[in-house]
């Protein structure tokens, strides 16, 4: 009997995956990275898109005008912004994915560089 009480006055671990308390900050570190790198990839993605859709309105526009097409300047920019950014939006998440490894990589080169050698 002596060796059940003994087992019970240990705490048990909050997240038994994790392994009590630092399990917890570990689950909070990951659902912020998650959530950080997920939005700052959507942002990318999104911008990269508009950047697209804006240069296919203004390269429609300016190469149709010299070009001498039949269409009219509004015609022209719609072409151009579907075409524009239909065609980055299907670079831009791999883009943006990559940009986010980037930044991750020189945001962990730095904290080992700032902790020194070990």
């Amino acid at each position: 009997m002596a060796g059940m009480s003994a087992e019970r006055d240990q705490p048990e671990p909050l997240i038994p995956l994790f392994g009590g308390r630092t399990g917890w900050r570990l689950a909070g570190v990951i659902v912020r990275g998650l959530l950080y790198w997920g939005a700052l990839t959507v942002v990318y993605t999104v911008c990269f898109a508009a950047a697209g859709a804006l240069t296919g309105v203004v390269a429609f526009v300016v190469v149709g005008t010299l070009a001498g097409m039949d269409y009219t300047a509004t015609e022209m920019a719609a072409s151009g912004l579907r075409n524009g950014g239909f065609f980055m939006l299907m670079w831009a998440p791999g883009l943006a994915m990559v940009l986010c490894m980037i930044q991750a990589r020189r945001r962990w080169e730095e904290r080992n560089r700032a902790s020194g050698p070990q």
